[in-house]
């Protein structure tokens, strides 16, 4: 059984006989996560605020073969894989862009952050006894490269990067590559990210999905089990 978390805080402001509601509705929703083993999580724009770095080093990449695209209309390019990102942007580029790419982000993506709550939030869910994974669209050298300084091989039991599976989200083989790596049966994962290819993701290999809201972005609509609008709901409801 799955609730949403937009069904605990849809009668806040009622009377009584519906504070006794939500009070029951919480309960039911505190069980239904207590059970995970498994806190699978999306990187950027989940744990690392990166968002902005990764657009511009779209925008300035493609500007130096001739394109021109607003950050805006780069939107599409999260979350997923650089060859999934040029096919859907429709562009030409030649096998320079890689190399190209990633020198443009080794200067605009300088000194990656945790968004704040993350190392709490990663922290407490460790000691709780969960597992913590990492799913990423992000290849193992860029972690090496961008993400030292944070140390995510230490923080995580498993981390799935673009180079570990053939196939990339919004398909579920990342997580299943998690899961075996794990020996993780479904109904003890949840993964929680901030794009609907995340939710696509772990939809497709059938385990629950948490939309991660504390990075101020707004997403209209998506298949997810859970909404987070802040790290401590996301840990009050793991009661950890």
């Amino acid at each position: 059984m799955s609730c949403s978390i937009i069904i605990v805080l849809k009668f806040v402001d009622m009377g009584k006989q519906k504070r006794k509601q939500i009070r029951k509705i919480a309960i039911v929703v505190e069980k239904t996560m207590a059970h995970y083993k498994h806190i699978i999580f999306d990187l950027d724009g989940t744990l690392t605020d990166t968002e902005l770095a990764i657009l511009k080093t779209w925008q300035h990449t493609l500007r130096e073969y001739g394109y021109d695209f607003t950050l805006n209309a780069l939107q599409s390019v999260l979350g997923i894989t650089q060859d999934m990102a040029l096919k859907k942007l429709n562009v030409k580029v030649d096998n320079d862009f890689d190399n190209r790419w990633l020198e443009n982000y080794s200067l605009l993506g300088k000194d990656p952050q945790f968004f704040d709550g993350v190392q709490e939030l990663l922290k407490r869910i460790k000691q709780s006894g969960r597992s913590v994974g990492l799913v990423t669209s992000r290849y193992k050298t860029e972690i090496e490269n961008y993400f030292s300084t944070l140390c995510l091989q230490d923080i995580f039991d498993c981390i799935i990067c673009a180079d570990d599976t053939r196939l990339h989200k919004p398909h579920s083989e990342p997580i299943r590559k998690y899961m075996d790596t794990m020996q993780a049966v479904s109904n003890e994962c949840i993964y929680i990210g901030d794009m609907v290819t995340d939710i696509m993701c772990a939809n497709a290999a059938n385990i629950d999905a948490g939309l991660a809201l504390w990075n101020g972005k707004t997403i209209e609509h998506c298949n997810a089990q859970f909404y987070f609008s802040s790290t401590n709901e996301l840990l009050r409801l793991l009661n950890c």
